[in-house]
């Protein structure tokens, strides 16, 4: 973590390297370039016309860690000529880290947590971007770490990932296995959390879902030691701000409607097997707009890992009454 003074002299120099250092259109994560949402606007609306049948979606291993520092000060001193500020960005790419009570200089790698780090990611693969948006029978996208590439064919695909790994290999970098698929757009992919098809956006990624159920499996175990009153208002902030998110991304698509019913089967383990009790509110495909006028908020039902019991959380209303289900009334342990 930066000190607030850090902090405040990072975010100025910021400022100061977004009027001179080009970032790429296709660099969508950079500020003014659409964002996430719009991103999974413009990809469904791509894939409707049935152009592309082969995708490339991949991403950076360790793409902040990897970055060499060297190249990138050479790269900006082209376009930076006052010498305060690239005093200032050598000073953020050789950060110290402490580790116990060690300090040391990270050999590469630049530091994340600050106004300069998503700047600089974008910035440092420029080369890149500008040869896939040269190639006009492909369909090139970048989001930070994360890339996507369509084709019509498989063999122009391969040459594409062919460029891809040259481009990968000058720069130190190297595909993630986990998050590395290659094959026909048909058999799916997910982008930004929203699953894929050849048609277009079909709903929430299992791996966002995966995820969203792990999370909220985490926080019920945490409240074993840290009380119920706890668990009501962290389990169901964060619900709220993972459907907020959700329907953000989803309510400007089509098929938002039907996709809810969708979601509502595929989270059922996460919902509990019972649908009795359960508030119409809470199956409503409009509710992210009510609850931006400031709607209450409704219960949300949770089955913990290896329960079939069901615990509410009621953020707007009155607190439920006794234990919680399936709740150990001491800590784990011997």
């Amino acid at each position: 973590m930066w000190e607030a003074q850090d902090a405040v002299v990072l975010k100025w120099v910021a400022l100061q390297l977004q009027a001179v250092l080009p970032v790429h259109p296709l660099c969508e994560h950079h500020k003014g370039h659409g964002g996430g949402r719009l991103s999974v606007q413009r990809m469904h609306r791509s894939l409707q016309t049935r152009q592309w049948k082969f995708v490339c979606r991949t991403n950076i291993r360790g793409f902040n860690d990897h970055i060499r520092r060297a190249p990138l000060m050479r790269q900006i001193k082209r376009y930076v000529k006052d010498p305060l500020l690239l005093n200032l960005v050598y000073q953020y790419l050789h950060y110290s880290v402490e580790d116990g009570v060690e300090f040391y200089t990270p050999v590469k790698g630049i530091c994340r947590g600050c106004a300069l780090s998503p700047l600089l990611a974008g910035f440092c693969l420029l080369s890149m971007d500008t040869y896939f948006e040269a190639q006009r029978d492909i369909r090139y996208v970048r989001y930070m770490d994360d890339i996507v590439i369509f084709a019509p064919t498989r063999w122009r695909l391969r040459r594409a990932v062919r460029d891809l790994n040259v481009f990968f290999a000058s720069g130190g970098y190297g595909q993630h296995p986990d998050k590395t698929f290659i094959g026909r757009t048909d058999r799916g992919f997910d982008w930004m959390g929203i699953q894929f098809t050849g048609s277009g956006a079909t709903g929430i990624a299992p791996r966002a879902l995966a995820n969203h159920r792990e999370r909220c499996r985490r926080l019920y175990e945490q409240a074993v030691w840290r009380g119920r009153e706890w668990l009501r208002q962290r389990l169901s902030a964060y619900v709220k701000r993972w459907t907020i998110w959700r329907n953000s991304y989803l309510c400007n698509l089509p098929f938002y409607g039907s996709c809810w019913t969708k979601f509502v089967s595929l989270t059922a383990p996460l919902q509990g097997s019972s649908p009795t009790g359960t508030d119409a509110s809470h199956t409503s495909p409009c509710s992210y707009h009510s609850r931006r006028r400031g709607q209450p908020w409704p219960p949300t039902r949770i089955a913990p890992r290896g329960s079939h019991q069901v615990i509410r959380t009621c953020p707007s209303g009155s607190p439920p009454t006794g234990a919680l289900p399936g709740l150990p009334t001491r800590p784990w342990g011997p």
